[in-house]
């Protein structure tokens, strides 16, 4: 398991209901910004929240109670809404699992006035996107993603040694710093299947030379029946 430290627990739970053996090596920190202007609220008809991330990072900075109730709000990915719920913001019910599903929703049909919750950096698909579609898109990010700390990159290549069943990566930028981890001794990632939460993900890194395998979404219950798929399919070779 490589997501962060603190996002764990109830992946390790599922693994161990399904008689896993889980262990968590963070291959992303997350690192929440204390200088952070509360968001300008004037004239926003939506807010869309990337991640539970972000939703951590808003409620640390702004009263639930100031978003507008006349405001739309998405959020991406069922524990996102989860997250909304939790903090007093009723986040819209069709909300897609993924920046391309969100798309597609018919509230962007026409341009709106939205405002992006997020963390620094990342893809730019939505916002660029919003705005060629004649929306006014205005960003506010709450935190930083950081790389892993020295000791839990020298745990994954002793882990990698030992042929674990999988490695399961929530993100694309999570399996970009498995890779930065093993750099030069790639042969650790030879044969061992490697679960990502997306097609888009698997693409991107299709010349790698990973067992890769698709799961549903990043939600922890798809991962693990990625998982439990391609452990069956190891059973049979």
């Amino acid at each position: 398991m490589t997501r962060p430290a603190a996002q764990a627990g109830h992946l390790l739970e599922l693994l161990e209901a399904e008689g896993f053996n889980g262990v968590s090596v963070p291959m992303l920190r997350i690192e929440f910004l204390e200088r952070v202007a509360p968001p300008d609220f004037s004239e926003l008809d939506t807010l869309i929240f990337i991640s539970t991330n972000a939703v951590a990072a808003f409620a640390q900075r702004v009263n639930a109670q100031a978003v507008p109730k006349s405001a739309k709000i998405f959020g991406i990915g069922e524990q996102t809404v989860r997250a909304l719920n939790d903090i007093g913001v009723l986040a819209d019910g069709a909300n897609a699992l993924t920046t391309e599903g969100l798309l597609q929703h018919t509230w962007f049909s026409e341009p709106r006035s939205v405002l992006v919750v997020k963390g620094e950096g990342g893809r730019q698909t939505l916002r660029d996107t919003l705005v060629q579609r004649g929306s006014r898109v205005s960003l506010w990010e709450g935190y930083r993603r950081l790389g892993p700390e020295a000791c839990h990159k020298a745990q994954m290549c002793d882990l990698l040694a030992d042929s674990p069943i999988a490695v399961l990566t929530q993100s694309g930028e999570t399996l970009a710093n498995v890779l930065d981890t093993v750099n030069g001794n790639s042969a650790l990632l030879q044969g061992v299947p490697v679960i990502v939460p997306s097609q888009r993900v698997a693409d991107t890194y299709s010349a790698a030379g990973l067992r890769l395998v698709v799961a549903r979404s990043a939600l922890d219950k798809d991962m693990v029946a990625a998982l439990m798929l391609a452990a069956k399919g190891a059973r049979r070779e």
